[in-house]
């Protein structure tokens, strides 16, 4: 139990470098949808190179098996297309935004995971964690109602984030629930974390693929592509930005993924305690975030902000317990 403990801390550290990455695209105007395209296309395609070189030199390692059962992969591609749309709304909330706090409301879905637990019967409801399922709803009304000191006027201006933030709160939290579900199936056709990864990407894929080739309907309008010769070369340094944040955050991802996040489900779930994964992870992340969003972006905490996050870091603890 305590191995899965610390890769779930590990794991939440590096949603660190997720979130950063929606930041920075939306900030510099490459918007969440292309950021996932390019993230996922290459998440997948470092997927499938470890998958090759791993079946032509150790093909009977399980790390490696492409055992999966159809509801396990169904909850794998539900998740994966769930996390796209809930990357899209919390992208345009953190484009509108300060960005500690909607990172704090969209993590905190973990709490539908921990309910899911219960209802499975996999996690024993105490009322300790009750209390601490009512901290994270606390900590969610406290950080609607903060506003960064640092948050400037044009980002005041450019409209509500807390609509789109609490969208993303209810996507993470079924989102996080399709990975439980699949990590609940048969141990002997449970998906392995190589090929959970791949499923993750596909159904991402499944939602960004269409959304390519219609009108941007985050923003209510079609693309306009670059006539003159300045528009061209801003678009393209734009895009080798994506390229090179994106990069970073797939490798992160996949390492993460592959040693860290898929294996906490399975040594939680063993020891019957799989509904302190998310909230683990998401402990970590949240410290983590939070740090990042002071030294990074200079977003003073606001009072409620301050309050939101003590919240929902108490209620992680006494679900945990």
């Amino acid at each position: 139990m305590a191995l899965g403990i610390f890769y779930a801390i590990l794991s939440g550290l590096s949603w660190i470098a997720v979130g950063a990455v929606v930041g920075l695209a939306e900030k510099r105007g490459c918007g969440s949808t292309r950021q996932q395209l390019v993230s996922n296309t290459l998440s997948g395609t470092i997927s499938l190179l470890v998958l090759g070189a791993g079946l032509l030199l150790r093909p009977d390692a399980d790390a490696f098996s492409l055992r999966c059962d159809w509801p396990s992969a169904l909850w794998m591609l539900l998740c994966g297309y769930l996390n796209f749309w809930m990357v899209v709304y919390m992208g345009k909330a953190m484009l509108r935004g300060p960005n500690g706090i909607v990172w704090t409301i969209v993590q905190s879905g973990f709490i539908f995971s921990f309910t899911l637990g219960v209802v499975m019967g996999n996690t024993r409801l105490t009322a300790l964690n009750v209390a601490g399922a009512v901290c994270v709803f606390a900590g969610v009304v406290f950080c609607g109602q903060a506003k960064s000191a640092g948050q400037t006027a044009a980002r005041s201006a450019s409209g509500g984030w807390l609509g789109p933030a609490l969208a993303g709160f209810v996507l993470c939290g079924i989102n996080q629930c399709a990975a439980c579900m699949a990590t609940m199936g048969p141990v002997e056709t449970r998906p392995t974390p190589l090929l959970r990864i791949l499923l993750i990407v596909a159904g991402s894929l499944m939602g960004v693929l269409p959304h390519m080739f219609m009108p941007d309907i985050m923003q209510g309008k079609g693309r306009i592509l670059p006539k003159s010769p300045a528009e061209k070369a801003d678009l393209r340094a734009k895009y080798l930005y994506l390229l090179k944040i994106c990069g970073i955050g797939s490798a992160i991802f996949f390492l993460s993924s592959f040693f860290f996040q898929f294996n906490a489900y399975d040594l939680l779930e063993a020891a019957g305690r799989i509904s302190i994964v998310n909230s683990t992870m998401l402990a970590a992340c949240l410290v983590g975030f939070g740090v990042y969003g002071a030294v990074f972006l200079h977003e003073r905490l606001s009072p409620a902000q301050i309050f939101g996050t003590l919240f929902a870091l108490a209620g992680i603890v006494l679900v945990s317990l």
